[in-house]
């Protein structure tokens, strides 16, 4: 069973906000809080590599994601974006967008957006991997988010687990693990399956091999 590892925010209309909305029935949500914990992220990532990276999905109860448009303003600019097919925000602020925090407006109803916030791994993309070293890079990433203060910081403890999703284009979706030739575990016709280091099996092994370079590795 996979455990999800996210936190869900509803993505309403303030009052603070409402007064300076064209609209009361349209959701929206001050930009330090769209995007909860990315300045703590920005302030350690000018001054090292990070194994890990925050992640800003949207959903809907109405629309597919794509049908989203956020906007909003910004020293004498507009800004407007919309999330990927799945949902994911490409978009990122700047510190000074951050620390300013304009009201991000959105195009659709008041309560119907939900946020989630997921941490992902920076990994090569590839399709053979050392345990060991996707263990190592999983626990950087682990301390790393413990070290952050704030919303980030829950997701350091008591998961072991890395989730590795393939790429739409990927139709032979195969995975395994392997200790020397023999196969611990493997698995096929899965969009994402998960490494689970609190297995000992998984930990002793040597390599997991893919029929596609994953896409996207999460912590789990």
């Amino acid at each position: 069973m996979l455990r999800l590892l996210c936190i869900v925010f509803s993505f309403a209309l303030s009052g603070a906000a409402a007064a300076d909305a064209d609209g009361d029935d349209v959701s929206s949500i001050p930009l330090a809080k769209l995007f909860e914990g990315y300045d703590k992220y920005l302030e350690k990532s000018a001054k090292e590599e990070l194994a890990l990276m925050p992640v800003y999905t949207l959903s809907s109860k109405l629309v597919e994601p794509s049908e989203i448009e956020l906007s909003f303003h910004y020293q004498d600019q507009d800004y407007t974006f919309a999330p990927e097919t799945d949902g994911r925000l490409r978009f990122r602020p700047t510190a000074d967008m951050l620390e300013a925090n304009p009201v991000v407006f959105s195009n659709q109803p008041k309560d119907s957006l939900a946020l989630t916030l997921s941490i992902d791994v920076a990994i090569v993309s590839r399709t053979k991997y050392k345990i060991d070293d996707l263990h190592d890079r999983v626990h950087q990433a682990w301390g790393e988010a413990k070290s952050f203060r704030g919303v980030l910081s829950v997701f350091a403890p008591n998961h072991s687990g890395l989730k590795i999703a393939f790429p739409e284009s990927c139709t032979d979706r195969q995975w395994s693990v392997l200790k020397g030739s023999k196969v611990v575990v493997s698995g096929e016709n899965e969009a994402a399956f998960v490494l689970d280091f609190g297995e000992k099996k998984i930990r002793k092994a040597d390599h997991v091999m893919l029929s596609c370079r994953p896409y996207r590795f999460s912590l789990n």
